[in-house]
């Protein structure tokens, strides 16, 4: 099981989500707050809790913090994190990562290591 083919997989699951928020949002014509315009603008990336769980299921794999995955999180996500936080005026404290159940340490070889942020209840974005 390939990373990209999980990433299609949860795209699929929540894609009648996106549809549903995009007819909203032009039928509507109303101000988004910005946890709304972060979920319209990279909707693409959102995935919610229910969706990670099936996936997770489906694959054997595990929904960890990424703390307990690796002490020390990567320059790259950190940038990314602060990026949309600083852009969408989102606090995104809640690390997890998704990765086979065998794995407890991150390398670049791993075969999947998908890094999702907590933006709200039940909802995640992929970093």
């Amino acid at each position: 099981m390939t990373e990209l083919k999980i990433l299609e997989e949860a795209q699929y699951l929540e894609k009648d989500k996106r549809q549903i928020l995009s007819q909203s949002a032009s039928l509507l014509g109303y101000e988004m707050n910005n946890l709304q315009r972060l979920k319209f603008e990279e909707s693409n990336r959102i995935i919610s809790l229910n969706t990670i769980q099936r996936i997770c299921a489906k694959y054997h794999l595990s929904f960890l913090d990424f703390r307990v995955y690796q002490k020390k999180i990567p320059t790259k996500i950190k940038k990314e994190t602060k990026r949309i936080e600083s852009e969408y005026k989102v606090s995104m404290d809640v690390l997890r990562v998704i990765t086979p159940k065998e794995i407890f340490e991150y390398t670049d070889n791993d075969p999947v290591k998908i890094v999702l942020a907590k933006i709200q209840d039940g909802t995640y974005i992929m970093i």
